[in-house]
């Protein structure tokens, strides 16, 4: 079942967010799987093409102890050029292994304070 993370953050000092992945109440060493993060704009179908996306090396940083960092300046820089005037968007992000497809999914709601 997906976990539902809303986020929320300023757009003139972003910083970071994190989400803790468990599996049965462990939290696994990620360093080895990869994640994305598909954007889309507030009452867009998640049919469509996102807006844009963050990866591993590219917004997003995956650890030991089950630890995603999401990196908010990169989610700003793409905000910004892209869809400057938004404040609400929305989410999916796939935490995916070498032998399973898709281990883990987030997703909710991002809303934006106006820089």
């Amino acid at each position: 079942m997906p976990l539902t993370a809303p986020i929320s953050y300023d757009g003139r000092a972003p910083g970071s967010r994190s989400i803790t992945f468990t599996i049965g109440g462990v939290a696994p060493d990620l360093t080895a799987y990869t994640a994305r993060m598909a954007v889309w704009k507030n009452g867009v179908s998640t049919t469509s093409a996102p807006l844009f996306t963050l990866a591993n090396g590219s917004g997003i940083t995956l650890g030991t102890g089950g630890a995603i960092a999401i990196d908010m300046a990169a989610f700003e820089t793409q905000v910004a050029a892209l869809a400057p005037n938004d404040a609400l968007f929305h989410y999916v992000l796939d935490v995916r292994d070498g032998t399973n497809p898709r281990v883990f999914v987030s997703s909710g709601p991002v809303a934006r304070g106006q820089p």
